[in-house]
């Protein structure tokens, strides 16, 4: 009973986050694109319409077919799958840890969603900062995948060996 609801909480945060994300680009496509930047609190928030050809902060955009594709498509499939095989097979994640992992997973298989769906461009639309310091344009998948690896690097580089007390 505890694996059912192991999958079920799983594929639950995974199927929000692709919900959220897309929903999100689709309300973007249809009333952002080819309008102006709107702009809150003085610029900190910036919605500006933008479809990325490139991965991460328009990292890769200018590579050459079919080289692009292996690597924005195939390369995070690969990397998806072996998360959610690591999710579904591990027995010490905590609850935290399997929701950054399922929001990290979700957030990619999103964004590849839209790559396929697309012709090869994801939809973003957001932007943040403070004066000329600014991130790139991003969506609601890159949050949660940036967000959540940070934070599940942080878990483990908090996390004690548990060899270590045995060591001394």
């Amino acid at each position: 009973m505890k694996k059912i609801l192991l999958i079920l909480s799983a594929l639950a945060v995974i199927a929000a986050n692709i919900g959220c994300d897309q929903a999100s680009k689709q309300y973007a496509r249809k009333h952002f694109k080819g309008r102006p930047v709107i702009s809150f609190a003085g610029d900190t928030i910036v919605i500006v319409y933008a479809e990325n050809s490139g991965g991460f902060l328009s990292l890769g955009s200018r590579m050459k077919q079919p080289l692009k594709n292996s690597i924005m498509i195939i390369i995070p499939i690969a990397a998806i799958f072996l998360a959610l095989v690591f999710i579904f097979s591990s027995k010490h994640l905590s609850n935290l840890e399997l929701f950054l992992l399922c929001s990290v997973s979700g957030g990619g298989i999103s964004n590849i969603y839209d790559r396929i769906t697309h012709k090869g461009l994801v939809t973003d639309f957001l932007n943040v900062g403070i004066g000329p310091v600014r991130t790139g344009i991003f969506n609601l998948a890159d949050m949660a995948i940036l967000f959540g690896l940070i934070l599940l690097v942080l878990i483990q580089i908090g996390k004690k060996p548990e060899n270590a007390a045995h060591e001394t």
